[in-house]
């Protein structure tokens, strides 16, 4: 991986959660940077405990890492961003002498527009921040994570470059998207392993009514899955044809298709899961 835009910078999280983690992680495992470039900020030392045990240098002082970072990763709760919850965004004005950062924001639902509009109006900057609106997802811990991103107003090259660096490192894949999408791609990619989750779940637990013991059946269920997957990528078929070509006519699987597709319940469920959360996406700029 080139550290061309990484080399000898600092990144700065604000917010210590699960999404920022599993970005720290991946960073990590991939060699993309060390440790010591990394500071990350949350309300109390609670959150803190695994960050330090990693060898990340942490505080409770968010002003720090608006002085100091040269990336400043937005990962808190975006209620917390809007609302300056426990002074999320308190910062100092940049003078002369200050770096002027990348602003990566992992904010469901605020628009570019709005991370600008706000850090402006917290003092954070005095001119148009350089802004990039990501959605990740959890997998990235494990190098498999999809993430969707959206420049700014004022994001160049080298700012887009960089944030693909920083989400793209190992297997994990970073697609461009225009803003009008990125509610909808955000959902698909950010929520959608949970719903994958819980199909999982329902998966194993047919098994297990069938008398597969719960281990086997979670350990089959999540091959499975990652092996359909696979298949979806590698072949680049349409769905619909992998699909067919495992249901062979009056056999097992198509007696399952049939199951899954009585009252048309289960692709409607999907869809509206992905509706529901788009519009909750979205609900979050206003």
């Amino acid at each position: 991986m080139s550290d061309k835009y990484l080399k000898g910078k600092s990144i700065g999280f604000v917010g210590a959660g699960n999404m920022a983690w599993a970005i720290f992680q991946n960073l990590l495992k991939n060699d993309a940077l060390n440790v010591t470039q990394i500071i990350v900020t949350a309300p109390s030392e609670r959150n803190l405990g695994k960050w330090k045990e990693a060898g990340a240098k942490t505080t409770t002082n968010n002003t720090e890492i608006f002085k100091t970072c040269d990336i400043i990763i937005l990962a808190m709760k975006p209620q917390q961003f809007k609302g300056d919850w426990k002074g999320a965004l308190t910062c100092l004005k940049q003078s002369k002498e200050q770096i002027y950062p990348i602003y990566i924001s992992v904010l469901a639902g605020i628009s570019t527009q709005n991370v600008e509009k706000i850090l402006k109006e917290k003092n954070c900057v005095e001119s148009t921040p350089s802004v990039v609106r990501t959605m990740p997802n959890t997998p990235m811990m494990v190098g498999f994570g999809a993430t969707v991103i959206c420049p700014g107003s004022n994001c160049d090259k080298i700012c887009i470059e960089t944030t693909k660096l920083i989400f793209g490192a190992g297997n994990c894949v970073v697609e461009e998207v225009s803003e009008s999408l990125l509610d909808a791609a955000g959902t698909l990619v950010g929520c959608g392993p949970a719903f994958v989750y819980q199909f999982i779940e329902c998966l194993a637990d047919g098994a297990v009514a069938q008398g597969v013991p719960r281990d086997l059946a979670n350990r089959l269920t999540a091959q499975m899955v990652m092996g359909a997957a696979n298949m979806v990528q590698h072949t680049e078929k349409h769905p619909g044809l992998l699909k067919d070509e495992v249901c062979s006519p009056g056999g097992t699987t198509i007696a399952g298709i049939h199951a899954l597709r009585r009252g048309n319940n289960f692709g409607v469920a999907i869809m509206d899961a992905i509706e529901a959360s788009t519009t909750k996406s979205k609900q979050l700029n206003d």
